[in-house]
């Protein structure tokens, strides 16, 4: 699509909303780009009802996480939730399962990691795939387009995006939604025109309006999902409003890839109240660490590995599925995590630690050793509470299962018993094939947390 044309395009969009009684806030605009000159002959039936079932079964063995959650359905090939290209398709009913078809084959026969999802109706976004590399994506629009020559049968896009021969595509951010973010602005310039603040609808006005939103800050924490006072966010909401103010100038390909990356090398950092520190530079053990205490602090629910519940523990395998919602925000976390720690990452730190795998049921391993950072934080916790003595709290709180034995005085470890009770510890130590805390102690903690806990030896 030439500029000139998209820009018309989209002062036609922007005085059709504006003459729409139903649009009054960004949810009625963003379903209203999803749902952009989608005509009846484009949607003849539902896409869950008829092809879900099928793909799921076709392509079980294929990505590595498949799942439908009715509204729509995911395909995963290699972790790739985190992929920062997102790129639309906006195919019609009839060639939908072909589409869908031969692009989880291309991705699955060239061993792309990439992460798609299909919504269970026709919309604009109902195809989006995220890609990490954009050697991959432009492989990908090549094949779809010329080798199997669907250029003309894709639907147009609503023009609010930067366009790859007729595909939208955007950046993907773990933090906030960009469907949502334009949604927002587009809404916003539109109840500032029913009030009379602009004149005229027109492109001129709409892209001095995105500039004067993109340099203010309390516009920015406007947009939807921002955290207040949230420095990740802000830089984050930067973004993704350059990118669309960029988009109204531009539709070159090469300007979006060199904004990104001129953006990486300025912004992918998070503050402290000690400072600034590259998150890349973290040690991702202890992260991951950090992560499951946080957590299991925070939701201390019980928890038994046959039965499980909303506990801690469920957020945790919730991440590992993709859910990065599942993760705190407190201390950046989520952020941290998100960025830094792929779930690639977690099964490389559990598998190379010394808690031991059975019967390749990579599942329990992953609980056992979520219970052993928890018991080495509860060790931790309670020497430095009573010096010399851990050992006779913790085998106390064993046989007895009185949690007030558990300090709650530091680091509130006594949410961590909540959920790691006797029977748990006892369950860890019959997996690890120890019998008590003093063959723990001895071995296990020393090993995993490569702490030095000599003193603690010689009260074994």
């Amino acid at each position: 699509m030439q500029l000139k044309y998209k820009n018309e395009l989209i002062e036609n969009t922007l005085n059709r909303l504006y003459k729409m009684s139903e649009i009054s806030n960004y949810q009625d605009v963003y379903s209203f780009l999803a749902f952009f000159n989608i005509k009846p002959n484009n949607n003849n039936g539902n896409v869950n009802n008829c092809f879900f079932l099928k793909w799921i079964k076709s392509f079980n063995n294929i990505p590595s996480n498949i799942s439908d959650y009715y509204y729509f359905c995911s395909f995963e090939n290699g972790y790739a939730k985190d992929n920062k290209i997102k790129i639309y398709i906006p195919i019609d009913f009839n060639n939908i399962d072909s589409v869908v078809t031969s692009i989880l084959h291309y991705l699955s026969e060239h061993k792309i990691n990439a992460y798609m999802v299909i919504a269970k109706e026709i919309r604009t976004d109902g195809v989006v795939l995220t890609f990490e590399n954009k050697e991959d994506v432009s492989e990908l629009v090549n094949y779809l387009l010329y080798t199997l020559n669907y250029k003309n049968n894709l639907m147009p896009p609503n023009p609010f995006y930067f366009e790859n021969e007729g595909l939208p595509f955007c950046y993907n951010s773990t933090l906030l939604n960009y469907d949502l973010c334009i949604a927002h602005i587009i809404s916003s310039y539109i109840n500032e025109a029913h009030r009379g603040t602009i004149n005229q609808i027109t492109i001129e006005s709409f892209k001095e309006y995105v500039n004067f939103f993109s340099n203010n800050d309390a516009f920015l924490e406007t947009l939807p999902e921002m955290v207040p006072n949230n420095d990740e966010y802000k830089k984050e909401a930067k973004l993704l409003v350059g990118l669309f103010k960029l988009s109204l100038e531009t539709n070159k390909i090469e300007d979006y890839y060199d904004y990104i990356e001129n953006s990486k090398k300025n912004n992918y950092s998070l503050y402290t109240n000690s400072g600034q520190i590259n998150y890349q530079r973290e040690d991702k053990k202890e992260l991951l660490k950090e992560f499951i205490l946080t957590t299991m602090k925070k939701y201390p629910l019980g928890f038994d590995i046959n039965n499980p519940n909303l506990s801690g523990i469920n957020y945790i395998i919730s991440y590992l599925n993709g859910d990065i919602n599942s993760i705190s925000e407190e201390n950046n976390l989520r952020y941290r995590v998100s960025n830094l720690l792929k779930s690639s990452d977690i099964k490389s730190i559990i598998s190379s630690s010394i808690i031991p795998l059975f019967d390749n049921n990579y599942n329990y391993q992953v609980y056992y050793y979520i219970y052993a950072v928890m018991l080495n934080e509860i060790i931790r916790c309670t020497e430095k509470r009573f010096p010399g003595s851990s050992i006779q709290y913790i085998n106390e709180y064993i046989r007895t299962g009185n949690i007030n034995l558990i300090t709650d005085k530091i680091d509130n470890a006594r949410n961590l018993a909540k959920t790691l009770t006797p029977n748990i510890i006892s369950s860890l130590f019959n997996y690890l094939g120890i019998q008590a805390i003093n063959d723990y102690i001895n071995y296990y903690y020393n090993k995993f947390d490569n702490n030095q806990v000599d003193n603690w030896r010689r009260n074994a």
